[in-house]
């Protein structure tokens, strides 16, 4: 018998049982008490030592002169547990997915940068006497046209400095 027929039936009982059927929230003196004492129609929240904060509204009612409550109680802590559970998944699955775009953009940006710094190092090892160094041009893109600018300042330099040579011998 339910505990909404037995109120009905003016059955004095206060039973109270989560969906999953464990608990004893209706066996707690402190409890039935306090939802026992409601003459109008009222809910509030209660602190269980086994369930953990709980939400119930009480409906009392009155049949045959002998007063009755229904009461419906949701277990605010089970769901919060659940809840701080799932954000938990969420924070971990979203550190991960950060640091796995973190790496593609590492790498994306090295090899965007790998053309720059390959002209870097190849203008680095030119000196006064040996400008027969030459940038490895691939592609279409900007940096290959500035290597082949490079390249082309170079080539007419080398020249410069081939002619500069044989007027001096």
């Amino acid at each position: 018998q339910s505990a909404y027929a037995a109120a009905k039936a003016g059955i004095a009982a206060l039973t109270i049982v989560p969906v999953d059927g464990t608990g004893s929230l209706h066996l707690d003196p402190d409890f039935r008490s306090q939802v026992t004492a409601a003459v109008v129609p009222a809910y509030g929240s209660y602190q269980s030592a086994d369930q953990g904060r709980v939400a119930y509204a009480v409906m009392p009612f009155t049949k045959d002169g002998q007063r009755s409550h229904f009461v419906t109680a949701y277990f605010v802590d089970r769901e919060f547990d659940e809840l701080a559970e799932t954000i938990w998944l969420y924070a971990v699955a979203a550190t991960f997915a950060w640091a796995g775009l973190v790496l593609a953009a590492w790498l994306l940006a090295r090899r965007i940068l790998q053309p720059i710094e390959e002209l870097r190092s190849t203008a680095a090892t030119i000196t006064e006497t040996d400008v027969s160094k030459r940038i490895t041009v691939t592609g279409a893109a900007e940096v290959a046209d500035l290597g082949r600018t490079v390249n082309g300042m170079l080539d007419r330099l080398e020249e410069a400095l081939d002619s500069q040579r044989r007027m001096l011998d």
